[in-house]
């Protein structure tokens, strides 16, 4: 906050607490691709049917659920999957369509072809995907490397190495919370990438911690515009039982 001042108030209210990563990155992303355009709740409940789909269709191999052959479990780096890519493919081919576990057609592919990408050698001979990989890539690699995957874009993937790889000076330009921060602390119009870019140099190399106080300007932003419309819908119910009460009262 020394070399950005107008962070300073933002950290006093917010204190900036680096991510548990507790999850492994293939969990992450099967829970971000059933989170898309979804409630927190709506979300939660997509990926655990997902989930006991996958225990289902692999039931009593390698100890169902358990899983302890190596085919059927899976561990990340980062912590233990609550999914494998195995378990998933295990789920017969005909059942990836809309409406399986919730998913639309296009979230089900992706959730598959995730769990193809992390479980089967690659056609032109490249190595499957894996956590340790993964994690040993720079930050350009490791977008270029995710969104080459169907249904994985450069926000997810930058999301992932914020918020599950922790890494401190990732900024997220597809963001609209991050961009919407920047206008209310930095003024001006939504900056576009080129402006943000401007703007975070003076976080570098902590970008992520950065957009952490950018969320944190456009939730209180949002906040105060609920508060506001709460008060102004309070008020106006209030006048109108008000003259409800007069006018009674004038008929008495």
């Amino acid at each position: 906050c020394e070399a950005d001042p107008a962070l300073a108030s933002l950290a006093e209210r917010h204190p900036y607490r680096s991510p548990a990563r507790q999850q492994c990155i293939f969990t992450a992303l099967v829970r971000s691709v059933c989170s898309q355009q979804l409630s927190n709740e709506r979300a939660a409940a997509v990926y655990e049917k997902v989930r006991a789909a996958a225990d289902e269709a692999t039931a009593g191999v390698g100890g169902g659920a358990g899983g302890g052959d190596g085919v059927v479990s899976y561990q990340g780096v980062g912590g233990a999957a609550t999914i494998s890519p195995a378990r998933l493919l295990a789920v017969p081919e005909a059942c990836w369509v809309a409406g399986f576990c919730g998913l639309s057609g296009n979230k089900a592919r992706s959730v598959r072809e995730l769990a193809k990408a992390f479980s089967l050698p690659r056609a032109d001979g490249t190595p499957l995907l894996t956590d340790t990989a993964l994690r040993e890539l720079p930050e350009a690699a490791f977008v270029a490397e995710l969104t080459a995957l169907y249904g994985i874009g450069k926000w997810t993937a930058q999301m992932v190495q914020m918020c599950v790889l922790g890494r401190p000076n990732v900024l997220p330009t597809d963001d609209y919370g991050v961009k919407k921060g920047m206008q209310l602390v930095y003024g001006g119009d939504m900056p576009k990438p080129s402006r943000m870019e401007e703007i975070a140099e003076r976080w570098r190399p902590y970008a992520s911690i950065g957009s952490h106080f950018m969320w944190k300007a456009a939730d209180e932003a949002n906040a105060k515009t609920k508060a506001a419309a709460k008060a102004k819908k309070e008020a106006k119910a209030k006048g109108a039982a008000k003259k409800a009460k007069g006018a009674r009262g004038g008929k008495s």
